[in-house]
């Protein structure tokens, strides 16, 4: 159980990790495709006003005026453009559409990772819980059970035990052990165990109490 928990916590600080790079390259990536889109849009109205200029005769001069004004503006919001969309690639740490689309790459992965450890999550909330349940039940029902030696195991881990739990927890995480998550983890797993006994104890000694108002 204490290796659910360590496992918990290293998977969340992973999880947070990850969001923290989605948090940072997704509103980026996003922001490089509205400028890329912006400049196609752009430039599809340069060409347009281009042609129109092109296909005016020479005498009409107030209408080519207008078209070279507008052309001239188009190609000034173009240029701010690309200058915003190299900005915002060089945060990226890219110079290239090539390299952008890296980027959104490692987006996907890192939404895959975060899922596959969101699913992961939820299997070892579910084992934690099933663990909870089997405690509370010997604590129920301790028939054939040293009730001390039980409570020695679970406050006390032996040195064998704990080796084969970092073993367990290494292969479990594919990761170095961390002391600290691992030590928070013990910590973790003894404080819910201690608040499940007293409420199951708080709760026989409601049933004492009731049976004894009943009498």
């Amino acid at each position: 159980m204490i290796g659910s928990f360590y496992a918990l916590r290293h998977n969340g600080k992973r999880r947070s990790e990850a969001q923290k790079y989605l948090d940072q390259a997704v509103p980026l990536y996003d922001r490089y495709i509205a400028l890329r889109e912006a400049i196609k849009t752009h430039k599809t109205d340069l060409t347009r006003l281009q042609k129109e200029k092109y296909a005016l005769p020479v005498v009409s001069i107030r209408k080519r005026r207008d078209l070279t004004s507008k052309i001239e503006e188009t190609e000034a919001e173009i240029a701010k453009l690309q200058k915003r969309k190299k900005a915002v690639m060089q945060k990226c740490g890219k110079t290239d559409h090539a390299g952008m689309q890296e980027i959104q790459k490692q987006i996907a992965m890192v939404k895959a990772a975060i899922q596959h450890v969101d699913d992961r999550q939820a299997v070892i909330h579910k084992v934690i819980a099933k663990g909870k349940r089997s405690f509370l039940d010997l604590l129920k029902h301790p028939e054939g059970y040293d009730l001390g030696i039980l409570e020695q195991k679970r406050l006390t881990i032996r040195p064998d035990a704990e080796a084969a739990m970092r073993s367990g927890i290494k292969e479990q995480t594919g990761a170095p052990i961390q002391e600290k998550v691992y030590v928070d983890s013990l910590k973790e797993a003894e404080n819910s165990l201690t608040i499940h006994e007293s409420q199951l104890s708080n709760e026989q000694e409601g049933r004492k109490k009731n049976g004894q108002k009943e009498r």
